[in-house]
């Protein structure tokens, strides 16, 4: 009878232990067998996450700690306190409810909210403000002035990253996905506002709206008194145009001949309107 020779008898138990098989008691307690995939297991734990600049997410942040600006959350009151080179001046997001920002063409010294017919005390969102506001165009550029009658409408809340259970989380989603409509419609000027304040006469009936007049003391020293109410009713009723008569003060107070002035209002104590 032949012998098995020593490479033979290893084959034969490879086989077996690849077939799952277990070896057999003859072999020696201390024999070892390496897993394969051993080396591929241990690594795992080694792995590092790295961003798009190679280094770790852990490292980055540290570093863009280190180069944060310090913030000063102190309110800043002009001609107490004053900005030191470099430093801006930016809104505490905490302390708003609804915060946009607007751009106009030129910078506006005053402006004044329209009351709507959208009912008082509204909490949900989006909100929608009727406003108008006067330009002061640059030197030279003076006929470049003009009254905005302004329609902001799909203004959301600031997203605090809070919600409450009562909150139907597909409102919050649709309120999230809309973007701010900014309308407006221009009167020309060919002076600087310094201030312009709005008027009401009551409603005739529910079906019609009130008569909104605007007054401006410009820095000509006259006193212009407009009839916005067709520019705040196009915002609602498409394809309605405003001509170049309505456009024209229904009024013209020269009484203060060319002394610039800033102090304008209406008073609540005449309905009709009575500055």
């Amino acid at each position: 009878m032949s012998k098995r020779t020593a490479d033979q008898s290893n084959e034969e138990e490879l086989r077996a232990l690849k077939s799952g098989q277990r070896p057999q008691d003859g072999q020696p307690d201390d024999l070892e067998f390496e897993d394969e995939f051993e080396d591929e297991f241990e690594s795992e734990d080694e792995i590092l996450e790295a961003g798009v600049d190679g280094r770790s997410d852990e490292e980055r942040e540290a570093e863009e700690r280190e180069a944060a600006m310090d913030l000063d959350q102190d309110t800043f009151i002009p001609g107490r306190h004053k900005l030191e080179a470099g430093q801006t001046l930016a809104p505490d997001t905490s302390t708003y409810e609804m915060l946009h920002n607007l751009e106009a063409p030129w910078p506006c010294l005053s402006f004044d909210l329209v009351k709507d017919q959208l009912g008082d005390n509204r909490k949900s969102y989006p909100q929608t403000v009727y406003a108008v506001a006067g330009t002061q165009a640059a030197r030279g550029s003076e006929k470049e002035n003009r009254i905005m009658v302004m329609k902001m409408s799909s203004l959301g809340r600031m997203d605090r990253g809070e919600q409450s259970e009562s909150e139907d989380e597909s409102d919050d989603e649709e309120e999230q996905s809309l973007e701010p409509i900014l309308e407006t419609k221009d009167i020309p000027l060919n002076t600087c506002t310094n201030r312009i304040r709005v008027h009401q006469t009551p409603q005739a009936s529910s079906s019609t709206l009130p008569t909104t007049l605007s007054a401006v003391m410009t820095e000509s020293g006259d006193v212009f008194i407009h009839d916005v109410t067709p520019h705040l009713a196009s915002f609602d009723n498409p394809g309605m145009t405003i001509s170049a008569q309505q456009n024209k003060p229904v009024s013209t107070i020269r009484a203060h001949k060319k002394t610039e002035g800033y102090a304008i209002d209406w008073s609540p104590l005449f309905p009709a309107g009575k500055l």
